[in-house]
């Protein structure tokens, strides 16, 4: 189940009641809503995020737990939480608190600008020292699932199958089967080295400030894993493939790996990246 805020005000009122030490200055405006959380900041620039689901809650702590162990790895600024609420009646996904960074999120027609080499250069050497950060340095949080294994991918499809065949005249879901049969199960979908991963850096949960712009944050770290690096670059095909292509070549020239089997992947991993918002509507609308 989805979980809807509406009259912003009344929110500030009670995140005061569940939180005595926080103190939201007024007016209250909202950012942003997504999937999974809406986004509130305060006059003081504080940022709050309300869970849209229950699962969110975990997400948040897991992302308390994670920042202070990356940051002093990455070359741009992400969030230093100093609350975190466990669910509750009136915020059952909990609540993430922050001090807002400097920027805005970014926008598909930023790739558009004068100065575009320098974004898609800085978000290549954001993900090569995202990627680099040694897996022994979250050997202590929670272990979770690459979501890119086999088993994963054999989930995915029991999950989304059956409404998926549903929807679709037989012979697209036919199509839809061989593709799936022959693609994703196919050899080298495993073939990589886990890394520390975002797992969804979209562009929405980019800050990008200045002129030219360049990068100057990176949000929402609540779904972050070792995982198959490839994940991290298939939002930014949303923003045109030639741009991604340029974020890959600074990717290369900052360390990143790419081979012929990471662009097979990727190609793979852009589809499957639909097939993981079809398994969330079905699980939550």
């Amino acid at each position: 189940m989805i979980f809807q805020f509406s009259d912003i005000e009344a929110l500030a009122d009670d995140i005061e009641g569940i939180a005595p030490c926080e103190r939201l200055s007024r007016p209250v405006v909202q950012m942003g809503s997504g999937f999974r959380s809406i986004v509130i900041r305060d006059a003081g620039g504080t940022v709050y995020r309300l869970g849209r689901t229950r699962s969110v809650a975990k997400g948040y702590r897991f992302e308390v737990a994670l920042l202070p162990l990356l940051r002093n790895f990455l070359p741009n600024s992400v969030p230093n939480p100093h609350m975190v609420s466990e669910p509750t009646k009136r915020f059952p996904g909990g609540i993430l608190a922050y001090s807002g960074l400097n920027g805005r999120p970014m926008r598909q027609s930023d790739v558009d600008t004068d100065g575009r080499e320098h974004l898609a250069g800085d978000l290549g050497r954001f993900l090569a020292a995202l990627h680099r950060i040694p897996g022994k340095v979250i050997a202590g949080l929670e272990a979770r699932p690459s979501l890119t294994s086999r088993s994963d991918l054999i989930s995915m499809w029991a999950d989304t199958s059956r409404t998926l065949r549903d929807c679709l005249e037989p012979e697209e879901m036919s199509r839809l089967e061989d593709w799936w049969n022959v693609r994703l199960m196919a050899s080298g979908m495993e073939d990589f080295s886990a890394v520390m991963t975002h797992h969804d850096f979209w562009h929405e949960n980019l800050l990008v400030d200045g002129n030219p712009l360049r990068l100057s944050g990176v949000l929402d770290w609540e779904h972050a894993r070792l995982s198959d690096p490839v994940v991290d670059m298939v939002p930014l095909g949303y923003l045109g493939l030639g741009f991604a292509a340029e974020v890959m070549v600074a990717y290369e020239s900052h360390g990143g790996k790419i081979d012929d089997n990471f662009k097979s992947r990727l190609a793979r991993h852009r589809v499957l990246r639909e097939f993981g918002g079809i398994r969330y509507a079905i699980r939550h609308n």
